[in-house]
């Protein structure tokens, strides 16, 4: 099993309810068979599906009017093409079922792994004093028992994880917070040498964060009439006794088989990509608008996470689960944005009860809190606005290589959109039904937007007034800001450039400033081969490990500025996708490509164009159409 945080340990926290059982009953046992034989009967699922989708591997290419649809099949979550729709089924299935086949096993060794594992989740505590011995220890490893420290305890080894954070707090027999007696830790080598170094005698503090290092074992000394409590984390935590091998083992079991099958195929429905991490500081007590940490009564039983970073202008979306992975609509949820320096936006605090889930957008602000009960077994705040599919903190798609990549998409109005329809769902719901948004919704991708209609890639020598250029440095769309931790680089750009050639315009655009063509040789961003040499010149050498490529342009003027896109693409080693059309390719509107048809390209503009032939931007269809082999370009770079 890889080594992975366990998330749902429920050590008996005062005043929780939470049902705990030790990991060595039998019913622990029944658990474990128990979702063995869910893992078995998904399996077994998998094996009727695979069976089912056999018939399509018989379909021949083009037999039926949603002849792309099938051949689409054919492309793999990792973007490979298998020779048939059945064979791309069957290998990602096997896959799958291998995958599970692992996870069965696996589950016979998490019993170990998890008690070995539950001494460092957050809250645990870990202070074993059933075999503590009289006095304190001492920096040398010695243990005093002359005067005062005859009344001290001193505990035996502690395992404790190197190199990680703990905190340790004093409590009398009601629990409460001692601040007046000595803490002592001793800290010890994997053989149990002690490491003298590092020694801990502090006096009057709440309580004692400290750091492992390089240390494996701890000794913790005691005044003998208080409870002590090493957790960890760091901060004041709950009190919860020591009992490390009590908690709810089926949990962990359900939740990592749940990781397995996400893993392994989208058929599973829509994943998130959960950015909440309850591993960080946590607060006890419920967030109110202020910012401030409520602890009475019931807001004692809740928990605030730590500040979380958020997009700006971007929707979110909190969901609670119960132990099966099911979203609860009967859990209260507060969220209170902060703008960038943490200043509580109060305006926007959500405080909300019997919703199965919350969503918000952040418009301006930078960072969130939520607050939830802490006996809640799954929470969730992940980009989106609608129900997902509960995925743990820090996970990735792995089956998806553009799942959470971030794309710099440069280009003009055939990128921007010429309608006001927008997307309905998803995380860019709101923006323009246009190919970029489409396929970040679908991959959970972060689009850097450096299109806008009218956009040249070069910029005249004698511009005027015109400023709507990809080389001018004062446009915010300027390429040397796209930022530096982009994953997928693309550019469509040329339409507008052709229109300036003349001065004519010709998409109801700002044409002012003439852009000559140029030659393959110009160093110059005042003509078009010479803005293309040096963005990407600067692109290879400033971004390069950017997946970079270039979306041949439809819709210019003259088949020379398609022509200088292929020639520049040869030139640079850059992979290029032809909307004009080719081998590879279906025809776009307003194809130049002198190889294909007029009537076919007549025919293709009046079907895509938003208005024929008053408008002959790509339509909506268009758009959702090329997004299509555009997602599929993109996995190929």
């Amino acid at each position: 099993m890889p080594n992975r945080p366990v998330k749902h340990i429920n050590a008996k926290i005062e005043g929780s309810a939470s049902e705990v059982f030790d990991i060595y009953d039998e019913s622990a046992h029944s658990e474990i068979d128990s979702i063995r034989s869910s893992v078995s009967s998904v399996s077994t699922n998998v094996s009727t599906l695979s069976q089912r989708m056999d018939t399509f591997a018989s379909l021949p290419d083009g037999s039926t009017a949603g002849d792309a649809e099938l051949l689409d099949i054919r492309v793999k979550a990792d973007g490979t093409s298998a020779a048939s729709a059945g064979n791309a089924v069957r290998e990602q299935v096997s896959d799958l079922k291998n995958t599970l086949s692992d996870a069965k096993e696996d589950l016979s060794q998490t019993k170990d792994k998890l008690k070995i594992a539950v001494q460092t989740v957050r809250g645990i505590n870990i202070c074993d004093t059933s075999d503590s011995v009289t006095g304190a220890i001492q920096s040398d490893g010695t243990i005093a028992t002359n005067g005062t420290w005859a009344q001290y305890k001193t505990t035996d080894y502690l395992p404790v994880e190197t190199y990680s954070d703990y905190v340790c707090t004093l409590r009398k027999a009601d629990k409460t917070v001692i601040t007046s007696e000595r803490k002592i830790i001793a800290f010890y080598d994997v053989n149990q040498n002690i490491i003298s170094s590092k020694y801990i005698n502090t006096y009057g503090e709440t309580y004692k964060d400290f750091t492992t290092d390089n240390a494996s074992f701890i000794r913790v000394a005691y005044i003998n009439y208080v409870l002590p409590q090493v957790c960890y984390g760091n901060g004041l935590l709950p009190y919860t006794d020591y009992e490390p091998q009590s908690y709810d083992f089926s949990l962990e079991l359900k939740n990592y088989v749940s990781e397995q099958v996400a893993e392994t195929s989208e058929l599973f429905g829509t994943l998130s990509n959960n950015i909440l991490n309850l591993s960080k500081v946590v607060t006890v007590g419920a967030i109110n608008n202020l910012g401030e940490i409520n602890t009475n009564g019931s807001w004692a039983n809740y928990i605030t996470s730590d500040f979380i970073k958020i997009e700006k202008n971007t929707d979110y979306v909190l969901i609670l689960y119960n132990s099966d992975l099911f979203s609860v609509d009967t859990g209260r949820k507060l969220l209170l944005p902060y703008d960038d320096s943490q200043t509580p936006i109060s305006t926007a605090f959500i405080n909300t009860v019997d919703a199965q889930y919350v969503t918000f957008n952040s418009d301006n602000a930078q960072y969130v809190r939520v607050s939830f009960a802490n006996t809640t077994s799954f929470v969730m705040l992940s980009k989106g606005n609608s129900l997902l599919s509960y995925t743990p903190y820090g996970y990735k798609d792995k089956s998806n290589v553009l799942n959470m990549k971030k794309w710099a998409v440069c280009g003009d109005s055939f990128t921007n959109g010429a309608t006001n329809n927008v997307l309905p769902e998803g995380m860019y719901k709101g923006q323009k039904i246009v190919y970029p948004y489409i396929i970040g919704n679908k991959n959970n991708m972060t689009i850097y937007k450096f299109f806008e209609g009218g956009q040249t890639l070069a910029f005249p020598e004698n511009p005027s007034t015109f400023t709507n250029s990809l080389t001018y440095q004062n446009n915010s769309r300027y390429y040397q800001n796209i930022p530096v931790d982009a994953d997928y680089i693309t550019i469509y750009l040329g339409i507008n450039d052709s229109h300036h050639e003349t001065g004519q315009g010709g998409d109801g655009e700002d044409p002012t400033g003439i852009i000559p063509l140029g030659t393959i040789d110009d160093s110059t961003t005042a003509t078009y081969y010479g803005a293309w040499n040096v963005v990407l010149t600067w692109l290879i050498t400033n971004r390069p490990f950017a997946h970079i490529g270039i979306i041949v342009s439809n819709g210019c003027d003259r088949e020379a500025y398609r022509t200088a896109q292929l020639e520049i693409a040869r030139k640079y080693g850059i992979p290029f996708l032809d909307l004009n059309g080719d081998d590879r390719t279906p025809v776009m509107i307003r194809s130049l490509n002198p190889n294909i048809d007029d009537a076919v390209k007549s025919a293709v503009t009046q079907k895509q164009a938003v208005s024929y032939p008053n408008n002959t931007h790509p339509n909506d269809n268009a758009h959702k159409y090329e997004a299509t082999f555009i997602e599929y370009f993109l996995r190929s770079l």
